[in-house]
């Protein structure tokens, strides 16, 4: 989309509808509004990610920051003498179809 936009290829019918065709392919796809407003738009496939190969310990560096989070939890315990427990969590969240890589980050 950014390339479309930076050719000034949105400011065109042509262009608008492959913005939208790409929306349509993301995970929510198209509000109903837009599916009623445009029903000719067909969603642009998505490329199937197979045998990702985590390059580096950089690259694990910026996914994480993109699509991860770090976040404190804490809970009770009645094995703490205080009765709480302090649990330190780093979370990534991806949809399922992405399951082969997050399989990629256990192997690495």
């Amino acid at each position: 989309m950014f390339e479309l936009i930076k050719n000034k290829e949105h400011l065109t019918k042509e262009g608008l509808n492959k913005i939208l065709a790409i929306k349509a392919s993301m995970n929510k796809g198209l509000k109903d509004e837009l599916k009623s407003a445009f029903p000719s738009i067909i969603p642009v496939a998505r490329p199937l990610v197979v045998n990702q190969l985590i390059p580096d310990p950089n690259w694990v560096s910026g996914f994480a920051s993109g699509e991860g989070c770090f976040y404190i939890k804490i809970g009770k315990s009645s094995l703490s003498k205080t009765g709480s427990q302090v649990q330190l969590k780093f979370k990534i969240t991806q949809h399922s179809r992405d399951e082969q890589l997050l399989q990629s980050f256990i192997g690495f």
